[in-house]
């Protein structure tokens, strides 16, 4: 992560660096990142960028932390276990903010295309460690609702919760990533996958 230097730089200033970041990964996969180019468009010296960042790998880890937590502030109380939510309507309206925040954040788009096209980002320990959260997230959402009868309690949560957040991104993502997205297209798509997993396919 950065170092405390960076965050005593001036709000300009560090958004300045996050701008050519956010430009640099939306242009070229982790493999083919030139720092070189942030540099140059943060308009900051080589030596500067090394008293921020150790690295490339530091600066990937800190714009996917950075937009982590962007997300988990944007969704607020739907990642909260306490709301009183069905799992599957959850989960539905998790995807359906995730239009909003596309909408809010669309500089986030090309950087998102070029992750999921870098085999070398997803393998990496911060990428590993978003999706676990994220299963781990899921899974106490369903055992939340196993304990109140509304899931079958035989069924293994964390098995569940991977099959849904894997079906879902797969079905999902691409949609996001599109410049002209279609949010009545997604809501149906949803809506349907919702109501197989509700129901079943007997």
């Amino acid at each position: 992560m950065p170092s405390q230097t960076f965050y005593n730089l001036s709000e300009h200033k560090k958004n300045s660096v996050w701008n050519a970041i956010i430009k640099e990964l939306g242009t070229h996969t982790y493999e083919h990142v030139n720092l070189a180019n942030i540099i140059r468009d943060a308009n900051i010296s080589r030596g500067s960028f090394y008293q921020y960042f150790k690295d490339k790998d530091d600066l990937i880890d800190y714009f996917y932390g950075t937009i982590i937590e962007t997300k988990m502030t944007f969704f607020g109380s739907l990642f909260e276990s306490d709301r009183e939510i069905e799992f599957l309507d959850r989960i539905e309206a998790i995807y359906i903010r995730g239009i909003a925040f596309r909408k809010t954040y669309p500089e986030y788009v090309e950087p998102g295309k070029r992750i999921l096209e870098s085999n070398a980002i997803r393998q990496r320990e911060s990428y590993l460690q978003g999706v676990k959260q994220a299963i781990d997230l899921y899974s106490g959402f369903i055992i939340a609702d196993q304990k109140k009868g509304l899931i079958d309690d035989s069924i293994d949560a964390r098995l569940l919760a991977r099959m849904v957040m894997e079906l879902l991104n797969s079905e999902m993502i691409e949609a996001y990533l599109e410049k002209d997205i279609d949010e009545q297209a997604i809501k149906d798509r949803l809506s349907m996958i919702k109501n197989i997993f509700r129901k079943g396919i007997t």
